[in-house]
C-alpha cells in the first residue's frame, strides 16, 4: 500500500512538472504580449535554424526599418513566414523581404494587414515538436492531468474531512472484555 502511495505522489510531481512547463511556454508569453509561432523552412537558416520556436512582438508599421526581421501571414492566413524586410514602401505601408539564404527577394510584398510583428527571441528546434497534430495531444493530456489532479484533490479532501466511525478511530481503544 505504501508502494502505490509513493508511485501516486511522484506521479502527482511530474505531471504538475509536465503542466508547468506547458503554461511557461504558452500562457506566459501570451501574458507579455507575445505571439508564438515555427520556423518551417530553411529561408533564415542563419539566422533562425528550421524547426526554430520564436516569440513574436507585436511592432507597429512605422518601427519596422531595412535590414529587420518581420513575420507574417502569407497568403489567406494559412501560412506563417518570418523574413528579413530589404525594402519598404512607406506610403503604401508595405514591406518587401527575402529570405537570409535567398539570393533574391521573395515575389510579391508584404501588407500592413498580414504583419504579426517582430520576433524577439527564439528557441532551435523546439518548434519540429510543436506541429498541430502534437498540440492537439497535447492540450488533450494536459485537461486529462488537471481534471485527475482535480478529482484526486477532491477526492482526498472529503475523505479528510469526513468524521470518523468510532470503530476507524486508530487511537480509540476500548476494552472489549467489560
Amino acid at each position: 500500500m505504501a508502494k502505490i502511495k509513493q508511485i501516486k505522489t511522484i506521479s502527482s510531481f511530474v505531471l504538475i512538472f509536465l503542466m508547468a512547463i506547458v503554461l511557461l511556454v504558452t500562457l506566459i508569453p501570451h501574458l507579455f504580449g507575445l505571439n508564438i509561432a515555427v520556423i518551417r523552412d530553411n529561408a533564415m537558416q542563419g539566422s533562425l535554424p528550421n524547426g526554430s520556436l520564436i516569440f513574436v512582438k507585436t511592432t507597429p508599421v512605422a518601427e519596422i526599418q531595412v535590414g529587420d526581421l518581420i513575420t507574417y501571414y502569407r497568403g489567406e492566413g494559412e501560412d506563417i513566414l518570418t523574413r528579413r524586410v530589404v525594402a519598404m514602401d512607406s506610403h503604401r505601408q508595405t514591406f518587401y523581404t527575402k529570405g537570409d539564404r535567398n539570393s533574391q527577394a521573395e515575389e510579391g510584398s508584404v501588407d500592413q494587414s498580414q504583419l504579426i510583428g517582430q520576433p524577439t527571441f527564439h528557441l532551435p528546434y523546439f518548434g519540429l515538436v510543436a506541429t498541430k497534430t502534437f498540440l492537439l495531444v497535447a492540450q488533450i493530456l494536459f485537461w486529462i492531468a488537471a481534471l485527475t489532479i482535480t478529482f484526486t484533490t477532491i477526492t482526498t479532501l472529503i475523505r479528510q474531512s469526513r468524521p470518523l466511525k468510532k470503530q476507524d478511530d486508530p487511537w480509540l481503544f476500548e476494552d472489549k472484555e467489560q
